[in-house]
């Protein structure tokens, strides 16, 4: 149990606590169950309700294949990363090869928001990049079940 969670314990004025949910500024949520009778300190992440298509794209970057990242997007789909813009399947698909021969990471995303047609994902990224770890924003327009464009920045 972290130090952390003790204190935000002690201070909560019941003796019996079902569920306390903790917000690190960085870090993820993490749910905190306390009985007088026992100390029970779960330290799971709290998923997050992700739309079908950024569901996908989280799930194929996960599995490191690039031409699963590709599907995940339009035909004519666009990634904006780094200052480069990657146009069309075979376009993001070279993208992910060329990242995953640069860099090993992994992400995990933790917020979600909706504003202007895009939404917004912040993930939690740690690999072998210089900067890591860090939080990246991804901000996807999506047409149906598709990813149609994709903004990653910090």
């Amino acid at each position: 149990m972290s130090l952390f969670s003790q204190f935000l314990i002690l201070l909560c004025p019941s003796y019996h606590v079902n569920e306390v949910i903790l917000d690190c500024p960085g870090r993820l949520l993490k749910v905190a169950t306390y009985s007088w009778l026992s100390w029970n300190i779960l330290e799971d992440q709290m998923p997050i309700k992700l739309p079908r298509a950024i569901e996908a794209y989280f799930d194929a970057d996960r599995s490191g294949e690039p031409d699963a990242v590709a599907a995940a997007f339009t035909e004519n789909g666009i990634v904006k990363d780094k200052g480069e813009i990657h146009t069309g399947r075979e376009a993001i698909r070279e993208w992910m090869v060329e990242a995953g021969q640069l860099y090993t990471y992994t992400m995990e995303p933790f917020l979600i928001s909706t504003e202007n047609g895009k939404t917004q994902v912040t993930a939690h990224v740690v690999g072998t990049f210089p900067g890591s770890p860090i939080d990246l924003r991804f901000f996807f327009v999506l047409a149906g079940d598709k990813v149609a464009e994709l903004e990653i920045t910090v």
